[in-house]
């Protein structure tokens, strides 16, 4: 039986809803394990040890206005190819969700991009092509 073309958006979605999280949860359980037959536990904690609860939030704060600063750098790119509609914890979601595929892919650096482009096509109506182009001019200034 052939399969019609309206299949293919109703698969991407089955992929990306059920499949997808079931193999990022693999992956991660595979890297933590890894990574926990390499290097002790005690060896973490000890050199996390004499860290305070200020350098704790310090760090913490940090870290939060990185990534606010890095979704903002998004969202002015996509302002600049007439994208408006977008609201910024949307947006903050998408790069999450980007971040979140890259981060346990081997590619690392670059494997959370098509995942922030197909949520943009999907669930903001955004050409792919548009959505991709986004994308890749973030990520391009980031690696700049």
């Amino acid at each position: 039986m052939k399969e019609s073309k309206s299949d293919e958006p109703r698969k991407t979605m089955i992929f990306f809803k059920k499949v997808l999280p079931i193999i990022i949860v693999i992956l991660s359980i595979l890297v933590m394990y890894y990574l926990f037959t390499k290097i002790s536990i005690y060896e973490v904690l000890e050199t996390t040890k004499h860290a305070t609860l200020e350098l704790l939030f310090l760090y913490i704060l940090v870290q939060v206005m990185i990534v606010f600063l890095l979704v903002a750098r998004w969202q002015v790119i996509l302002y600049s190819q007439k994208i408006y509609h977008i609201k910024f914890f949307r947006l903050l979601n998408y790069w999450l969700a980007g971040w979140s595929v890259g981060f346990v892919t081997p590619s690392a650096k670059l494997g959370g991009e098509p995942v922030r482009a197909a949520l943009l096509e999907q669930r903001e109506n955004i050409p792919f092509q548009k959505a991709l182009s986004g994308v890749i001019i973030d990520k391009t200034l980031e690696l700049s």
